[in-house]
């Protein structure tokens, strides 16, 4: 058989398992092949020193690419009453400043907050607390179908790589992320997203609603797009989480913290 060209095989399980791992690079090609070729995009500072964004301006440069985030404001710790009235209620309170950027272990953010004294008691804590002068308000995004994580790094080996998984707390107990090197297609987003362990949330577990999965792909590609579009500045993107809601709902960015270059 091998000097006929064919290559014997030992057992029905092998047999079967390389006719699939065959198909699958098959596949594989044929959707690559089927693209234009894509070329690995390098950022002159990666591996220089970062400066971190504060939550709110990290969140302003999002919605300025177009991506969901929730309505909110920055405000005076004592106008913060005001700003949830006008938000309407529920709310989240979160501390602001650079020494924040993870707000639950140092108590930084209240959450489901249902009115003017829940809003003004909050306040006055992280003020007391904190010493924070500013706060920032938000609307409460609730009926998440899933938590996820987004995060993009720039390795000055490899160029920008994108992290896909499982966000909330489960981001750091839970194995279930995927790394892609950018450029990714909304395909390949779509695939990542149903082979993760919180695929089967996103489908729809047990009956459950299933999450509006284009448009958590949409926003990914998106952010993909405005990072690679950023001449180098953003070198750094965590977002934990994003909340994948319900089908025709959409997908929001919870929580943000964008890296970039110094001086930026």
């Amino acid at each position: 058989m091998i000097e006929a060209g064919v290559t014997p095989l030992q057992g029905l399980e092998e047999a079967m398992v390389s006719y699939a791992l065959a198909n699958h690079y098959r596949e594989r090609r044929a959707e690559l092949l089927s693209h234009p070729a894509a070329t690995t995009r390098f950022s002159k500072g990666a591996g220089e020193c970062l400066t971190f964004w504060t939550e709110a301006r990290s969140k302003t440069w999002l919605r300025e690419q177009g991506l969901s985030i929730p309505r909110g404001e920055v405000v005076p710790a004592d106008e913060a009453v005001g700003a949830a009235g006008a938000i309407g209620y529920p709310v989240v309170l979160k501390a602001v400043g650079d020494e924040f950027l993870h707000k639950t272990e140092a108590r930084a953010v209240a959450v489901s907050l249902a009115g003017a004294v829940a809003v003004a008691t909050a306040a006055s804590d992280m003020q007391s607390r904190l010493g924070v002068g500013e706060l920032l308000i938000e609307e409460m995004v609730d009926g998440a179908v899933a938590e996820l994580i987004v995060g993009i790094r720039c390795d000055p080996q490899v160029g920008y790589g994108l992290l896909l998984g499982s966000g909330g707390i489960l981001a750091e107990l839970v194995d279930d992320s995927t790394t892609l090197l950018l450029p990714v297609t909304h395909q390949e987003v779509l695939q990542v997203l149903s082979s993760l362990k919180v695929g089967a949330l996103l489908q729809g577990y047990r009956g459950r609603s299933a999450a509006d999965v284009e448009a958590v792909a949409d926003l990914v590609c998106g952010l993909c797009s405005a990072v690679l579009g950023s001449d180098g500045r953003i070198l750094e993107v965590d977002l934990n989480p994003v909340l994948a809601l319900p089908a025709g709902r959409g997908a929001v960015i919870v929580d943000a913290s964008l890296g970039v270059t110094a001086g930026h």
